[in-house]
């Protein structure tokens, strides 16, 4: 990951789960997706230059012609000096199976392995648990401590990624259910 965005993505993880436990602490109205990438822009673009970078939404295949109809990406950060994507963020709230980012990991590995002008964006994948998901860690993500594993996990057998951050916060009324973000990067 570039030095450039690694502060910026730490603490929009991080910020993120304390928000979502803040969240479920306050307010019984169900967590949706674009509240988390709303969030998520507004932490790392409190990290990042205005006058260096842009945080882009909804990004479709105006950006990408590869991105097939329909389908977008929900967050990138373009360096302004030449108009270049240096990261592409998916973010997905996950459910009691799992299942849901491995679309989303595909979609952007295509894009980063089939565009040469791609293959230099850091692609990343965030998965958002929430307090009622009854939390089973993605097979190969995490130790078992539920920290990061510092070694190479494929996604459904042909994606490899890199588990760069996992943050945790306590719901302080219903303990030991936590809020988890795990901060995939594609290789």
């Amino acid at each position: 990951m570039k030095e450039e965005i690694k502060t910026p993505v730490r603490r929009m993880v991080q910020g993120l789960a304390h928000w979502m436990a803040y969240r479920a602490e306050m307010s019984s109205i169900q967590l949706i997706e674009a509240d988390a990438v709303f969030v998520a822009c507004d932490l790392m673009r409190a990290h990042l230059s205005n006058d260096d970078y842009c945080i882009e939404r909804e990004i479709t295949k105006k950006s990408f012609p590869i991105i097939k109809d329909g389908k977008r990406i929900d967050v990138g950060v373009k360096r302004k000096s030449d108009n270049k994507y240096i990261c592409l963020i998916e973010f997905k709230l996950a459910d009691a199976t799992n299942k849901g980012y491995e679309g989303d990991v595909e979609k952007l590995s295509q894009l980063k392995h089939t565009n040469c002008d791609c293959e230099t964006i850091d692609c990343l994948v965030v998965i958002l648990y929430r307090n009622p998901c009854a939390f089973t860690e993605p097979q190969g993500f995490l130790d078992n401590k539920g920290h990061a594993k510092s070694k190479v996990a494929i996604v459904d057998e042909k994606f490899p990624v890199k588990v760069r951050h996992v943050c945790t916060s306590f719901v302080s009324s219903t303990a030991p259910k936590s809020h988890k973000v795990i901060c995939l990067e594609l290789i």
